[in-house]
């Protein structure tokens, strides 16, 4: 795993435009992407301003026509032209001192705009005003991102190779040159360079330095060399075993541990030989033997050891490079803690985690590293109408009333080792099943602000008394409690919810505060009679304390722009809230909106799982590959940026990225997901936040066992109000599903 190194902590904002540069849907042609997200912009001694033209449904911009004046100054041209792909994407500008104003007290006032066509090809302008305040401050070194964008990070001479390095980025958003060296006498000023190796015995390391004409940054890629085989002898098959995942919780100083995996040849070929090369990147890691001969059938164990000389987290990446006809290198991680402390070790965060394990169990683990867990068993109601295990979820006889049934405590093993005796629990039953038991599955949970849970399911209630098809009741609300030490110490069934409810979420006031929890909640709609809609989403607050409900939106997908008569029902996928619960956020197809106190497009690119920071803004995550790596970029969207123009997150640089082996091979699908990222501040009260992101990387499942699958948990710092994260490292190797605080 490389470690992302820490981008700058500095500060500019972008206040709202005038009224007469307000934006309309399709007239959004400017973005300002640079100064965005800070009170007072980096001079060092330049300020860097970046626009980028709007596209598509927005409409196009005409390059030629674009005007800057700072203050009264004409400072078009200042500008010069930004091209991607051989198109013109924008304009950027080094303000110097003699045009700013100085000081951080004093704002300086950029207003600039440019003329284009709509889609219908009507002539339209966009105008913007640009506040911010600038400071001398020193510049900051830049970060570089070499990446491989073709085949694998295994050397293969005589063949085009794709280098990446323009997801290099610096955090004041300066210019930045390239210098690659290739490690065999040549090198490139691209950004992008295609390299043909010659044929080598030995490894190349590919070296990158980025510059702002000040400072440098620099990353590299190590190409290994592929072994071969003796004459007359055939490559064989690589496969790489382990019965756990290589994780070595908490390991005292000074003290060492070990794990073992196997590497085998299955390939019967008499002629077969698999010869192979270990590596491991980790400091504190070491594997013994590094390299391996197996003729047909063979395999060998590997040990890996763990003997941290320094407290913390610490991840290592192995790899194996073989004489393999299926897959040539693969990759995959291993963790540990270095000093005593409980589980995987402690979390840089103030309040209990909790998740879905893949398994379907839900689990918690508290701040030290303490994993418990969390018991959220419901039983079946037992009616007239149907048998044990086929009624609604229940835990006490009053959840049953409207059907005249109870609520089945206990019940008898179906199947399993325990076959026909009693049961109370999951667990009584191994291998069987407990009709009166069963874990509480649900779609979205949230925390309660008290160490408890809200979980919301899309099952768990079958026998609506009152049937009707367009608000039949077939989910489920519960709270559930739990002490310090993760025991259950309280739960119940809050709500039966309409079907299609399945987004909540929580505030993190205590319910004696007046704390409530919020539904996107599918409700019956009678507009007009010539209307074809018969269903709205609509946002009601309920309270912890006595379930009282208010409904705070109407309609939620009004946000969109959809009309109710004549627009398709647009359901949301996901809902989230400010810890305070005084702002509202969703996700469609369309993008995050904004739905309370006002509808606001935060951005259009992301229509799915995000996060809200205790300082307001937006946090979204994006997966993707390039090559043997796959990218985990985390984007900060603030409301300022938001109101000056939704910005696409191409217009933005990432918050942080996480790189991870995805052992995608020959591949050219996209295999890297993330399971779930969810947000914590540092301390209580506190605007600082931890942002923990699950990953699972899909490559590899012909080589490595699923006990290796790289997957992982990453811990990543979001100071408040700055546009710059640090990723801090992989905190466990689990995929933790539904991550919440």
């Amino acid at each position: 795993m490389h470690r992302a190194l820490p981008l700058l902590l500095c500060c500019a904002v972008l206040l709202p435009a005038p009224a007469s540069a307000a934006r309309k849907r399709f007239n959004q042609l400017l973005r300002v992407t640079e100064p965005a997200g800070r009170k007072v912009a980096s001079a060092h001694p330049f300020v860097n301003v970046v626009v980028r033209f709007g596209t598509g449904p927005e409409g196009t911009a005409d390059p030629a026509s674009f005007r800057a004046r700072l203050g009264g100054v004409n400072v078009t041209p200042l500008f010069r032209q930004t091209v991607e792909n051989g198109g013109v994407t924008g304009m950027r500008a080094a303000l110097g001192p003699a045009l700013l104003a100085p000081g951080a007290r004093r704002a300086n006032r950029l207003r600039m705009q440019v003329r284009g066509r709509s889609p219908k090809g009507r002539p339209i302008h966009d105008a913007d005003l640009l506040r911010f305040r600038s400071a001398d401050m020193p510049d900051q070194a830049p970060v570089a991102h070499a990446r491989m964008t073709t085949g694998s990070d295994v050397l293969i001479s005589d063949v085009p190779l794709q280098f990446d390095g323009a997801s290099s980025d610096d955090p004041e958003g300066d210019e930045l040159s390239y210098h690659w060296d290739f490690g065999d006498g040549t090198t490139s000023e691209e950004a992008g360079p295609v390299h043909v190796f010659r044929p080598s015995a030995a490894d190349v390391t590919v070296r990158l330095t980025v510059s702002d004409g000040q400072l440098d940054g620099h990353d590299q890629v190590t190409m290994l060399a592929v072994p071969t085989v003796p004459p007359g002898r055939t490559p064989g098959i690589l496969k790489v075993d382990a019965p756990a995942p290589l994780e070595f919780a908490a390991v005292a100083l000074g003290q060492g541990a070990t794990l073992r995996f196997t590497v085998s040849n299955p390939d019967p070929t008499p002629t077969s030989d698999l010869i192979v090369r270990l590596g491991i990147n980790g400091a504190a890691f070491a594997l013994d033997p590094t390299r391996l001969d197996l003729g047909p059938g063979e395999s060998a164990p590997v040990t890996l050891t763990f003997a941290p000389a320094a407290t913390g987290h610490q991840t290592a990446e192995i790899t194996v490079v073989a004489s393999a006809t299926n897959q040539t290198s693969v990759h995959f991680l291993s963790h540990g803690h270095g000093g005593a402390a409980p589980g995987t070790g402690p979390l840089p965060v103030a309040e209990p985690v909790f998740f879905n394990g893949l398994t379907g169990s839900s689990a918690g683990i508290f701040p030290d590293g303490t994993r418990f867990a969390a018991d959220t068993n419901v039983h079946t109601c037992l009616t007239p109408q149907h048998g044990a295990g086929f009624g609604d979820y229940c835990l006490t006889d009053a959840d049953c009333a409207a059907n005249n049934g109870t609520c089945a405590l206990t019940g008898t093993c179906i199947r399993g080792d325990n076959a026909g005796q009693p049961c109370s629990t999951p667990t009584d039953c191994p291998n069987g099943f407990c009709p009166s038991a069963l874990p509480f599955d649900p779609v979205k949970m949230c925390g309660d602000g008290a160490g408890g849970l809200y979980m919301a399911s899309d099952a768990g209630t079958y026998t609506d008394p009152a049937l009707n098809p367009v608000n039949e009741l077939t989910g489920t609300l519960m709270h559930v409690q739990f002490d310090g030490s993760g025991n259950r110490v309280g739960a119940g069934i809050v709500e039966r919810t309409t079907d299609g409810t399945t987004q909540i979420a929580c505030d993190r006031i205590p319910a004696a505060a007046g704390g409530q929890i919020y539904l996107a909640e599918d409700l019956a709609y009678s507009p007009a009679p010539s209307c074809f809609r018969s269903t709205r989403e609509a946002l009601i607050a309920k309270r912890k304390s006595d379930g009282n409900e208010s409904v705070l939106v109407f309609r939620l997908d009004a946000a969109e722009g959809l009309d109710p008569c004549n627009d398709d029902f647009d359901p949301v996928d996901d809902l989230e809230v400010a810890r305070d619960g005084s702002v509202a956020f969703v996700a469609y197809p369309a993008g995050i909106f904004r739905v309370r106190p006002t509808p606001l497009l935060m951005t259009p690119d992301v229509d799915d799982v995000f996060q809200v920071h205790p300082d307001g803004s937006v946090l979204a995550v994006t997966s993707d590959d390039q090559g043997p790596t796959g990218l985990l970029r985390l984007y900060k969207i603030s409301v300022d940026q938001a109101i000056n123009g939704a910005p696409h997150l191409s217009d933005l640089t990432p918050c942080a990225t996480v790189t991870v082996p995805n052992n995608r091979g020959a591949s050219t699908l996209r295999v890297t997901t993330f399971i779930s990222f969810a947000v914590d501040p540092v301390s209580p009260g506190a605007g600082d936040a931890t942002v923990l992101l699950s990953f699972l990387a899909g490559g590899g499942s012909g080589v490595l066992s699923p006990s290796l699958r790289v997957t992982g948990t990453v811990a990543i710092s979001s100071p408040a109000g700055s546009p710059s994260c640090n990723v801090l490292g992989v905190v466990n190797l689990e995929p933790l599903d539904q991550l919440t605080f």
